[in-house]
């Protein structure tokens, strides 16, 4: 069995790569497991923040158009400036949502892809085929296809945290304007 302190340029031998094969395939499985896992936080996260949100949008509209509630502000700056507010957290409303949508890819590369992995691509197999493949992959196979498969569940999760940060921020921005209009009014 290979130690994790071998120097890269050491050569294993015999059985020692077999087992070192099944360790960068378990490796890959682990790294699978970790990007699904981060899929589902954010995915999460940003359930959670847009159903707070969309409360929060609600009120700011029902204050907003009350006669005379706490927004109903008449003339001057401070009603474009709320206004502006509510649009940017409905803007955050619609980059949650993005967040949580789900990023299956094109369609079209699914059917020609041949990977052993993604739902996307085995819908269009047939079961001799794929059981053909899967008896006959080897490790190097299998690792190439985690290998593609890690890659793209990245920048997927990379993009869902982008648009989340982005929601977040914006957000903030503009129930922090409406903050500071309410306390200057």
């Amino acid at each position: 069995m290979i130690s994790r302190n071998t120097e890269p340029n050491d050569e294993p031998t015999g059985s020692s790569v077999d087992d070192q094969a099944k360790a960068n395939v378990e490796f890959a499985w682990k790294s699978h497991s970790a990007q699904e896992n981060w899929t589902s936080k954010v995915d999460t996260k940003a359930s959670v923040f847009f159903t707070v949100n969309v409360a929060g949008v609600v009120a700011l509209v029902a204050l907003r158009t009350q006669t005379d509630g706490l927004l109903a502000l008449h003339g001057g700056w401070r009603p474009m400036l709320v206004d502006i507010g509510i649009l940017a957290c409905a803007c955050a409303l619609l980059l949650a949502g993005a967040a949580i949508f789900p990023l299956l890819g094109p369609a079209s590369v699914h059917k020609t892809q041949h990977d052993a992995i993604y739902f996307g691509h085995l819908r269009h197999r047939k079961p001799d085929d794929l059981a053909k493949q899967l008896t006959t992959l080897t490790t190097q196979d299998q690792v190439e296809q985690l290998s593609r498969q890690l890659i793209v569940m990245s920048k997927g999760n990379w993009f869902k945290h982008r648009l989340l940060q982005l929601a977040l921020l914006v957000a903030a921005a503009g129930y922090g304007v409406i903050f500071v209009v309410v306390m200057l009014t």
